[in-house]
């Protein structure tokens, strides 16, 4: 006998549930063999959308419609944040990683062949450095400079280089490390230092000028 009152399906005093969508008759087969020769009782399934699946106690109905609800405990995640995360992953997906690596290797080229042409050649030129000397003091332009155009050669030579291994999924970790301290924090001071040092060259010619005068 089927009670269609009843929160489930009963058929001769026992509940009895459809098969789920996603079963083939295989397992549904293979299923109520099981039920059929197992000597433990039916399990009871409550229909969706009962009283006895979703219990009135849960609702509260003084409660504020428009109050914050509490997270703390619920597995879900705000619809909004969700929807963060997947507008996050999709600019993330349409990034092209050949654009950053290609970006990468022409400052690091750009570099590595400013800082030689100007340490082996420009500079090379007789009393180059005389022109930001006044022959009084000491030399900070000349050895700012030094220590830029050798330290910008030396650091983005070794960038250039794991750069193009990289590229080819070669030392991958070394390229990142290097590039993390080498280049951006040993580069980076380097080249403050050299920024004041030539500072002080033009501070020394300005005092010195004023002193001739």
């Amino acid at each position: 006998m089927v009670d269609i009152f009843a929160d489930a399906v009963i058929i001769d005093s026992q509940p009895v549930t459809s098969p789920t969508l996603f079963e083939d008759s295989t397992t549904q087969a293979a299923n109520s063999a099981d039920l059929a020769t197992s000597d433990e009782p039916y399990p009871y399934y409550p229909l969706a959308g009962s009283e006895e699946e979703y219990p009135a106690d849960n609702y509260d109905d003084d409660a504020d419609p428009y109050a914050v609800a509490d997270k703390s405990n619920s597995s879900l995640e705000d619809p909004f944040a969700t929807m963060m995360k997947l507008e996050t992953f999709m600019k993330w997906s349409v990034i092209n990683p050949a654009v950053g690596n290609l970006t990468y290797l022409l400052v690091s080229a750009g570099v590595v062949l400013y800082a030689s042409l100007s340490a082996f050649r420009y500079t090379k030129v007789d009393h180059y450095y005389d022109h930001f000397w006044n022959k009084q003091g000491t030399e900070w332009y000349r050895y700012g400079d030094l220590l830029q155009l050798y330290t910008n050669l030396s650091l983005f030579g070794i960038g250039l280089l794991t750069q193009i291994l990289s590229m080819y999924g070669i030392a991958n970790s070394i390229h990142y490390t290097f590039w993390m301290w080498g280049v951006m924090t040993i580069g980076g001071l380097s080249n403050i230092v050299a920024i004041i040092m030539k500072f002080l060259a033009y501070e020394s010619a300005l005092f010195y000028s004023d002193t001739d005068s």
